[in-house]
């Protein structure tokens, strides 16, 4: 994050009204620089997006307006169509809220429940969304501030909605059976664990992913968390050695054979208490 000036970094379309208070994220995709913005207008807090232009219509027309209506679900609020931005009101994520310790929090069931009531709403659109994770579920009806300073009371979230439709693809009905894919269930399952125990699974250093082996620090835990031992044959016989993963797989069995294998999540004992 850093500080905005308003002569550079105000959208045209907003620069008389809207004050851009900080750049929340940065990043090139292809050609262009993607950036969110969170900004301010009449006391209250808003998010800026930029999007593809070539998106622009389609996100608009048949992912964000059918969806503006949900509870369940961060849709726009405005737009600038001149500079192809998207305005969301702001709420914080769950991992931007509670990045430590979680104890005071005493809805996690609920907030797995409401997020999992978001993707089913969009299953039944025939939406799937392809960017799951703990960003991208927000917290509503908290006071922020509190939260943030409060260490010692107990905090209650009343609801919890999925955010990031950009990432979403509206299917068409000769691909409806991909809406239930595999993928969509074990992404939410990770996110789930997150919110329920306060641990990410495949969390890695900075400094691990910035070598060359980034990919086996990743793929590894993939492994030791959720694989099995015949799950790993299997995989190895569908991969052909000219698949560029092959190679890859085989080192990292290697690893495994050393009984560097860890544990898998599901032999894992917690203790979880879930309250009606």
């Amino acid at each position: 994050m850093r500080a905005l000036h308003a002569r550079d970094h105000h959208p045209r379309g907003f620069r008389a009204h809207v004050r851009v208070q900080e750049v929340l994220s940065e990043r090139r995709l292809g050609y262009q620089l993607m950036y969110l913005y969170k900004a301010s207008f009449a006391q209250k807090s808003f998010v800026l997006k930029n999007i593809f232009r070539g998106n622009y219509d389609y996100q608009k027309k048949f992912l964000q307006q059918p969806l503006s209506s949900s509870q369940n679900l961060r849709a726009l609020v405005d737009t600038v169509k001149e500079n192809a931005i998207f305005v969301y009101e702001f709420s914080p994520s769950i991992s931007f809220t509670f990045p430590g310790d979680r104890s005071r929090v005493r809805q996690e069931n609920s907030i797995v429940k409401r997020s999992l009531e978001s993707l089913a709403e969009l299953h039944d659109r025939g939406i799937i969304h392809t960017n799951i994770k703990p960003n991208h579920i927000l917290i509503d009806n908290i006071d922020y501030e509190q939260a943030t300073r409060s260490r010692n009371r107990d905090l209650t979230i009343t609801q919890a909605r999925m955010s990031d439709l950009e990432d979403a693809v509206l299917l068409a009905l000769t691909d409806a059976s991909r809406v239930a894919s595999p993928e969509t269930g074990s992404s939410f399952a990770i996110v789930a664990i997150y919110i329920m125990l306060n641990h990410m699974l495949f969390l890695e250093s900075n400094q691990e992913l910035k070598t060359d082996r980034a990919w086996a620090h990743v793929l590894r835990k993939h492994i030791m968390y959720l694989g099995t031992k015949d799950g790993f044959t299997g995989l190895m016989k569908h991969t052909s050695k000219e698949n560029p993963f092959c190679e890859r797989l085989l080192s990292l069995a290697a690893e495994f054979g050393d009984g560097n294998s860890g544990r898998p999540f599901a032999t894992r004992d917690f203790r979880i208490s879930f309250s009606r």
